[in-house]
Parts: structure tokens; sequence; C-alpha cells
């Protein structure tokens, strides 16, 4: 018989669906109890700068633990859930960098017809963003009523030039983050992202187009990203005109999806004014 075993745990119920599933929070709970005290050695990714992770090359910094802290319980909960959303972020990070590692990424979209034709590099690349990216830029997505996001804004990218190179231009970006330097690609899908977005504006047929609409919300989200605060306040005028012109921003509700996100550019946007007007006195 064992002597001086471990007082014994209380039991915790888990609730699932009716699928059988259990809540996300609920899962990720269950994993790092089971994980607890295993996979404790540093792995490094296939590729990566020596002495360099995901995390540091955007900029992010995990938080220090003090020595002999091993016990994730006794950490402050919000302590916790930043860790936790550290560790997210390097797993979305991680599977953006190898995505064109991926066995028959560049072969996903051999037989669909682009308005022009792209080389496997950019296949691999919208493997990428449809796969991971669109989800790690736009969370809203994963919360938001079903309204078959993934397939009308996929049907976007093999109609509208502009839109398939804003996806091309985002994704080359991003891994060019990841790498610590901008490539030629990026800077060829920027140029063509831009220059097809400028015929398209200048034609009436394709200036309000819901595609059109999305590629401007993209130019705002990364001059945002870059911190230009002023080149990000003119892409959102240049969409609350594009809403203005379509007749409110009623008339995006058979996609509620792309109608939310305009709704939040909207609140940007009378921020932006707020912030920008002349105190009272």
């Amino acid at each position: 018989m064992l002597k001086g075993p471990r007082a014994a745990k209380g039991f915790v119920f888990i609730t699932a669906d009716a699928h059988g599933q259990a809540a996300a929070g609920d899962r990720k709970l269950i994993r790092s109890h089971v994980m607890r005290g295993k996979n404790t050695r540093t792995r490094a990714l296939p590729g990566r700068v020596k002495g360099r992770s995901p995390a540091t090359a955007m900029g992010i910094q995990r938080p220090q633990h003090a020595a002999g802290d091993s016990d994730s319980s006794e950490e402050p909960h919000g302590a916790r859930a930043r860790s936790e959303l550290l560790d997210s972020d390097e797993d979305a990070l991680a599977r953006i960098r190898h995505a064109e590692m991926v066995p028959g990424a560049a072969d996903m979209f051999t037989f669909i017809k682009f308005p022009e034709d792209i080389d496997s590099s950019s296949r691999s690349l919208l493997y990428a963003y449809f796969s991971y990216m669109k989800d790690e830029m736009y969370p809203i997505v994963r919360y938001s009523r079903p309204d078959t996001p993934k397939t009308y804004w996929f049907h976007w990218a093999h109609l509208d030039l502009a839109y398939l190179h804003s996806i091309l231009y985002m994704t080359s970006f991003s891994l060019d983050s990841l790498r610590g330097q901008k490539s030629k690609r990026t800077e060829f899908h920027a140029y063509r992202m831009i220059h097809e977005l400028n015929k398209q504006l200048s034609d009436p047929n394709t200036a309000l187009t819901d595609s059109t609409t999305i590629v401007v919300m993209a130019l705002a989200l990364i001059a945002e990203s870059f911190g230009d605060v002023e080149s990000a306040h003119m892409h959102v005028m240049g969409l609350k005109k594009i809403v203005d012109l379509r007749g409110g921003i009623e008339s995006f509700a058979s996609h509620p999806l792309l109608q939310s996100k305009l709704h939040r550019w909207v609140a940007s946007s009378l921020l932006y004014s707020a912030s920008q007007a002349p105190a009272n006195r």
C-alpha cells in the first residue's frame, strides 16, 4: 500500500452540447491539465531563425514568471488569460509561417479560374489566408451568425482582381513580418492591389461593389496596423462615401459579416472625428 498519497481532489463536471462538444474554455482547461509536466522541452520550429521566435518577430513579448512558479492554477486569473492569448497568437503565427510547407497547399486551387493566372506561390498564400489568417485578422468571424462567409468571400477572390491581390498582399506581408524582411513578392502584390483598386473606383460599374468595399477596408486595416492614423482615417472616409452612395449601411444586409465590419469602421470614424474636434470652452 502506498504511503502518503496525495489528497484526493474533487471532481469537476464538464457540460457538453448536443453534439458532445465541451465549451472552448473547458477543452483548453482539460488539455492544460492533461499536458501538465509533459512536452517541457523547447522545440525549434523548422526554418526558424535561431534564437528568434514568431512572437518576438512580431514584437510580442511573453510575460516572465518567477522561478518555482510551476502551477498555473496559482496564477492570477488575468495573468493566466493574457498568457493564453499569447499562446494563441504564437500558434496562429506559426501556422501562417509554415503554411507554404503544407503538402499540396499549392495544388489546392489549381483548377479554379481567377481574374488572372497565378503561380504556385500565390496559391499557397491563398491557402494560408482562407485556412488560418482570415479568422486571425477578423476574430469576429468565429462568433458571427452563420452567413457562409467563406463562400462569398472566396467567390469575390476569383472575380475581383483588386480583392485577389489584397489577399495576397496581406498574407505575404504577414509572412515577411515573421521573417523580419520585406520581399519583392509583397511589393508586387501591394502595387497590383492599389493599381487595380484605382481602376475599379474610376469605373461606376465597379466603384460600389462589395468586393471593392472590402479592398478599401483592407487598406484601412493595414494603415491602422502600421499606426498611420491619418491614412487609416482617409480610407475610412472613402468607405463612408461608398456606404453613402449605396444608400446606407443597410444595403449590405445580405452579407451580415461584412455589414458588422463596416459598423466597426463607422464607429472608428466617429471616434476619430470626435477626437479632432476642438474642445468646448
